[in-house]
């Protein structure tokens, strides 16, 4: 069982739950059962508009240029290898984009428009940046 709470950590160092009724329902479920503890700070999941971005410009226009659906993109081995991460126990793991936070999305996007530029020559736009398109 996987329980997942809010909480804010005070200055004298105790968890305050945002929700101290559902954690006091949540912990009672666990009573007398060895559990492990993991605790991390909160983060900002990528957002709505990134993933926009992402699929509608980024991996479209790839997509574009090599003949592939944004899907394909996605899960081609150059895009794929970019999120790549070391995992001390398991060595090279790749992590899933929903996985990101907003600054991990961001770093990652950078790398992507980086990799089509020196590997396909493709100048893909910032977000809320135009480009002229000639037919």
């Amino acid at each position: 069982m996987r329980l997942d709470f809010a909480a804010l950590v005070d200055d004298s160092g105790a968890l305050k739950p945002a929700d101290p009724m559902a954690w006091r329902v949540g912990i009672s479920r666990l009573s007398g059962k060895p559990v492990h503890v993991t605790i991390q700070t909160r983060r900002r999941p990528r957002s709505r508009a990134e993933n926009n971005y992402y699929f509608g410009v980024v991996l479209t226009m790839i997509g574009l240029e090599t003949g592939h659906t944004p899907e394909e993109v996605h899960d081609s081995a150059p895009v794929v290898s970019l999120r790549r991460v070391l995992d001390s126990r398991l060595g090279w793991i790749v992590r899933s984009t929903t996985t990101f936070s907003t600054v991990e999305m961001e770093d990652y996007l950078t790398e992507v428009r980086a990799w089509a530029a020196s590997f396909l020559g493709l100048i893909i736009p910032l977000p809320n940046e135009s480009i002229e398109v000639s037919l």
